[in-house]
C-alpha cells in the first residue's frame, strides 16, 4: 500500500506529503488504542475490529477517490494507516502467546518468512494497478485485501483468558 501511495495521492489531486505525514502520526493513537484494547477485549477481537475499521476506512478512500472528494480521501488515508499499522503489533504479541514455549520461536520464525511472500508481491501487484485507469482502482484492490483479512481474521478462535499473557509449559 505505502509504495505507490504518494503517486495514488497525487493522482487523485491531493498533496501527498502532508497526506502521508498525517497518515504516520495517525499510527501513534492507533498503536496505543490497540495496546489498550488488546488487554481489555483480547488478542483477537482488537486485531478484528482494527482490521474492519481499516477496510472501512479504505472503502472510504476509493469512494473518495472515484468521486473526487479531497478531504474525505485524506480522512479515508489516515483512518487506514491509523488502524492497519497496530495490526502488526497486534500480531506480534498474539503469536507467541498461541503456541507453547517450545514452539514460540519457530512460530514466530514461520510467521515472518510467511508474511513476506505477499510482501514481495505486493510492489509488482501495486505498480501494475497505480498505473491504470481509473485511479480509484488502486485503492479498491486493497480495500478487497483489507476486506479479505477481516474475514479470516473471524475464523481465529478467541483466546479464553484475556489479559493473562502466554501460557507456560507444566514440567
Amino acid at each position: 500500500l505505502t509504495l505507490f501511495l504518494p503517486v495514488f495521492l497525487t493522482r487523485c489531486g491531493v498533496r501527498a506529503d502532508l497526506t502521508i505525514f498525517c497518515m504516520v502520526l495517525a499510527e501513534l493513537p492507533g498503536g496505543v488504542a490497540a495496546a489498550v484494547l488488546m488487554d481489555r477485549c483480547g488478542r483477537v477481537a482488537t486485531m478484528r475490529g482494527f482490521l474492519a475499521a481499516a477496510c472501512a476506512f479504505a472503502m472510504l478512500t476509493t469512494v473518495a477517490s472515484a468521486t473526487g472528494g479531497g478531504a474525505s480521501l485524506v480522512l479515508g488515508s489516515v483512518g487506514v494507516y491509523m488502524f492497519m499499522i497496530p495490526v502488526w503489533s497486534i500480531l506480534f504479541v498474539l503469536t507467541p502467546e498461541a503456541y507453547p514455549t517450545s514452539m514460540r520461536a519457530r512460530a514466530s520464525s514461520i510467521f515472518q518468512t510467511i508474511q513476506g511472500i505477499p510482501g514481495c508481491c505486493a510492489p509488482l501487484l501495486s505498480a501494475v494497478v497505480v498505473s491504470q485507469r481509473p485511479t480509484w482502482l488502486y485503492m479498491a484492490l486493497w480495500s478487497l485485501l483489507l476486506g479479505l483479512n477481516a474475514v479470516v481474521a473471524q475464523m481465529l478462535p478467541v483466546e479464553k483468558r484475556i489479559g493473562l499473557g502466554m501460557r507456560e509449559e507444566q514440567p
